[in-house]
């Protein structure tokens, strides 16, 4: 909680604050002509990403619900099929399963890179190495249980925080990509899979 006699303060500060940069750097942007073709651009941006973010994106809630259903059985099958290899019940998010995974793999986990917390590293990227040189039953499955596992947490998101008429109303970001190109978050919509992907060989094709 913050009083609204400090956040009152703190709202003209920063409001302050803007207009000096803008004052301080406007003469620098113009002197230079690329450089200034560039911040029009921004600038023309601005209403037309305010107007997306109003409109927001449709979801379509029956089709979101009957993914999350099919993802949830092929969850299911993925747990069946490392249970069947494994020989035990795991939850492959548990910790003791990176040590289980990598035994299973012939590789020894005290040999493996480590987190920051001292486990075995378990990354998306680990795993998609070891496809290349180890192909095994094992890896599919831990790569499909995770894929539609994320994939599920997402389209759930979606329908956690669309405003009541299933439209999400992402914030829309002009310049906060190095590359120049507009980003999205709160959600994400541009991560949305609709086909086969370099490094995810089992997509959540949402699209």
């Amino acid at each position: 909680y913050c009083p609204e006699e400090v956040f009152e303060v703190y709202q003209h500060r920063d409001a302050q604050r803007t207009v000096l940069l803008y004052l301080h750097f406007l003469e620098r942007i113009k002197a230079n002509k690329d450089t200034f073709e560039i911040y029009r651009s921004e600038v023309d941006l601005i209403l037309p990403t305010l107007q997306m973010e109003e409109r927001g994106v449709m979801i379509r809630r029956s089709a979101c619900v009957s993914l999350i259903q099919e993802l949830e059985g092929k969850i299911q099958q993925s747990m069946d099929a490392i249970a069947g290899i494994l020989g035990e019940r795991v939850n492959p998010n548990q910790e003791a399963y990176r040590f289980t995974f990598y035994r299973q793999m012939g590789i020894d986990p005290a040999r493996v890179k480590k987190t920051t917390s001292g486990l075995p590293k378990l990354t998306k990227e680990d795993v998609l190495e070891l496809r290349m040189t180890r192909p095994c039953p094992l890896i599919e499955e831990h790569l499909k249980y995770k894929s539609y596992t994320h994939g599920v947490s997402i389209i759930r998101s979606y329908l956690d925080i669309e405003d009541g008429n299933d439209v999400l109303h992402p914030q829309i970001n002009t310049c906060a990509a190095a590359t120049g190109r507009e980003s999205c978050e709160h959600p994400n919509l541009q991560n949305v899979a609709k086909s086969q992907v370099q490094l995810n060989p089992y997509p959540v094709m949402a699209r």
